[in-house]
């Protein structure tokens, strides 16, 4: 029972459904209406969908994420999700101003320093750090760094697969 406010109570629930090209209804998934989609997909996937064995899946922004994108790449499937904007407010030197360097494993910021990996959280996100002494002579620490005394970057482990999956366009 889904309760929709003070006195509305209602049943309510989410599907997840396999369609063939010609939109043939091959499997469908039922879950509760509080259960998020990027949650519900895998088992989906696996009880459902691998057994087709699709070229391509369509999904909305909630299957941009990286075990999904993951999960469809181990199996050279092409995962079709729309744009997702970032989140929150919109800083002077966002994640996107600092350019991330894979070889070494670290992102560079405007000024040309380094941001290195310091640890990962419990969600999977790695933290990349600037020593303080860095950070405080900088030209644009005011603008760079808000209420802390050093910038602190996050990245996904399961990000590469994201982006990737952010560049395939089907014509």
């Amino acid at each position: 029972m889904f309760i929709k406010g003070e006195h509305e109570r209602q049943l309510a629930y989410v599907d997840m459904c396999c369609c063939d090209k010609n939109g043939w209804n091959l499997g469908l998934h039922v879950n509760p209406v509080n259960m998020h989609d990027s949650k519900a997909f895998l088992p989906f996937f696996e009880e459902v969908v691998i057994k087709y064995n699709p070229e391509v899946i369509c999904g909305d922004a909630a299957f941009a994420t990286g075990l999904i994108a993951k999960t469809t790449q181990k199996y050279g499937i092409k995962l079709l999700v729309p744009y997702v904007r970032p989140r929150g407010k919109r800083a002077s030197f966002s994640k996107s101003s600092f350019e991330y360097q894979p070889e070494i494993d670290a992102f560079l910021c405007p000024n040309n320093k380094l941001l290195y990996r310091s640890n990962i959280d419990r969600k999977g996100y790695f933290q990349y750090r600037i020593p303080k002494h860095e950070c405080k002579s900088c030209p644009f620490f005011k603008e760079c760094v808000k209420n802390a005394s050093s910038k602190t970057i996050t990245r996904h482990i399961y990000s590469d697969f994201l982006e990737s999956t952010k560049k395939i366009k089907i014509k």
